[in-house]
């Protein structure tokens, strides 16, 4: 049978992306309110050069021409300098104003005889008159409402002299005006053009790493878990068809090779069974031990196969989780560094132009810098979180540790709690779980094996916990879990909840095969049996139950140290 692989959530086929997208998208506009600011300081800086280098020009070529005298009695000569300069590039208004502040030319007729406090310049009164007296020439950036920005020069021109006077007495004032709209515009436009195409190589990016890990993990994902599911419901005859020598191959050909291991018994047994059927009612106590030894090697089996796929899961999601983990403090000291930047771009530049003003009112800056870093913290938490998930996988599962060797049970109890926390979540109520840990040395036993009877008793305290809920939904529900050293040669490990208790005739039959006391459907009554199996038979130990009617329930495990 062939299978299609159905399309996983899609939060986990896009969360890669859409990270690389937001952390390129913040810093790409992060890098444009920098790029923008920085074409604006050139194109001020530029007008002004330009601005100082005509006006020191036109200047110069009045004064030699009042001093030939070749303006002396007309002004069409002026006027034609004048008008030279329309072709100067984004230069709006040109004056050449006599000793008493009157407008000599222009390059607009009609500013022709006007006075200075007429126009628009007549704020720069002192620094004209400190020009006149200096004999230097003064450019400045001048601002003219919210957006319009312009670089105005004043540059003093001896006019013609006076009869007897050697050097003329009258010092004019020229007078050019800029406007900064236009190439500020065009920087702005440039500006544009450069993110566009950053966010188009982001988004690229984007959809290329979600074409990767469709193809890599989700597919190949989806063909194992179709694979146990029709396992799970009894069918062995599919088998995986996975290329390639990654992981996901290697779990399939396991997969396999379990399937057929399985076949095999059950194949076995059934031949067992009907032989023994044939033997008639004498021989009926043997043919149930074996129904019983079946279905614990399945339910085993079953076991081996999902710590298999959770460890090699927890491996591939290992890799991809610490290359995020380990570049988040990288991107993190980036960000430090432009928000610093920033920061210092307006110590030195407190005055900021009208656009950039606006600009940090949209964005709201001092947001961005606060809410910004507790965003990355917040990120490198989450990384940190789902690491600790993985490795308490890798840890319950101990598929590396089949044989016996000392561990630490508090490592095993802690990484089973963490696997079992969504059930703690979504009770009715809080779950408060204590945990009283004695001194313990290392214990030798199967770890995986003993997590697995960890993971039952706490599985059936949680059962009864929300049962309880049910019928008294106000009290405070709690498990607490407490490890001892009983002599010197064995170890405690007690789990007791304040559920509903267990009655005595139940706590008879409580490690039974096949016997629960819960709806058809919903337990299998293999689990404290197995688990009873794994404590006393594989390593030696004892497993007891004590339980009183509205009072709770302990589970007590002990241990040898040493098997």
């Amino acid at each position: 049978m062939k299978f299609r692989p159905k399309s996983l959530p899609y939060s986990l086929r896009l969360t890669l992306p859409l990270l690389i997208l937001g952390l390129g998208s913040g810093v790409n506009f992060l890098s444009y309110h920098q790029i923008a600011q920085s074409n604006h300081d050139r194109v001020e800086r530029e007008t002004l050069q330009r601005a100082g280098f005509t006006g020191s020009q036109i200047s110069a070529v009045l004064e030699y021409l009042y001093r030939d005298m070749r303006l002396e009695k007309s002004n069409e000569g002026l006027n034609v300098v004048i008008n030279q300069l329309r072709s100067e590039a984004n230069l709006q208004t040109v004056l050449l104003m006599d000793e008493n502040n009157r407008v000599l030319a222009a390059n607009a007729p009609e500013l022709q005889g006007q006075d200075l406090m007429q126009l628009p310049i007549a704020p720069n009164l002192a620094l004209i008159t400190q020009a006149r007296m200096q004999l230097t020439g003064k450019t400045i950036l001048a601002e003219h409402g919210r957006r319009v920005k312009q670089v105005e020069a004043f540059y003093p021109v001896r006019l013609a002299r006076q009869p007897g006077e050697l050097q003329p007495s009258r010092i004019g004032i020229l007078v050019l005006r800029y406007s900064l709209v236009k190439p500020l515009a065009a920087a702005n436009a440039e500006v544009r053009q450069k993110g566009l195409v950053t966010s188009t190589i982001l988004l690229c990016i984007g959809l290329l790493f979600w074409v990767l890990l469709d193809r890599l993990i989700t597919k190949r994902a989806n063909v194992l878990v179709a694979i146990s599911q029709s396992w799970a419901g009894g069918d062995l005859s599919d088998r995986v068809k996975l290329s390639g020598s990654d992981e996901f191959a290697k779990i399939g050909s396991a997969f396999n090779q379990m399937a057929e291991s399985l076949e095999a018994s059950t194949a076995a047994i059934k031949s067992s069974a009907i032989e023994l059927r044939q033997r008639g009612e004498v021989l009926e106590t043997t043919l149930t031990q074996l129904q019983t030894t079946q279905s614990q090697l399945v339910q085993t089996e079953k076991m081996s196969s999902l710590g298999q796929m959770v460890a090699g899961i927890a491996h591939e999601v290992n890799n991809p989780i610490n290359f995020i983990h380990g570049n988040l403090t990288h991107v993190n000291r980036y960000t430090d560094d432009l928000l610093g930047l920033v920061a210092l771009y307006q110590e030195h530049y407190p005055q900021p132009i009208a656009d950039i003003e606006t600009a940090i009112e949209d964005i709201d800056l001092d947001f961005l810098r606060q809410d910004f870093p507790q965003i990355m913290s917040s990120m490198q938490m989450g990384t940190a979180r789902v690491k600790d998930i993985v490795l308490s996988l890798r840890n319950f599962s101990r598929l590396d540790e089949a044989a016996s060797k000392a561990v630490n049970l508090h490592e095993g109890i802690d990484s089973t709690l963490l696997i079992l926390q969504h059930r703690f979540k979504s009770s009715m109520r809080p779950i408060v779980v204590t945990k009283d840990y004695g001194d313990l040395p290392l214990v030798h036993c199967y770890a995986g094996q003993i997590n697995q009877v960890l993971m039952n008793i706490l599985a059936n305290a949680l059962d009864a916990i929300a049962e309880h809920l049910v019928v008294q939904p106000d009290y405070r529900p709690t498990i607490t879990i407490r490890t001892t050293l009983v002599g010197e040669q064995r170890v405690s490990i007690a789990i007791i909840d304040n559920g509903a208790g267990i009655p005595e005739s139940v706590q008879q039959r409580l490690f039974d095969p096949f016997f629960t006391t819960k709806d058809v459907g919903k337990g299998t009554g293999l689990g404290l049996s197995i688990s009873y199996q794994i404590v006393v038979d594989r390593h030696q130990g004892q497993l007891e139950c004590r339980s009183s009617l509205g009072q709770g329930t302990e589970f007590r495990i002990e241990l040898p140290i040493a098997l």
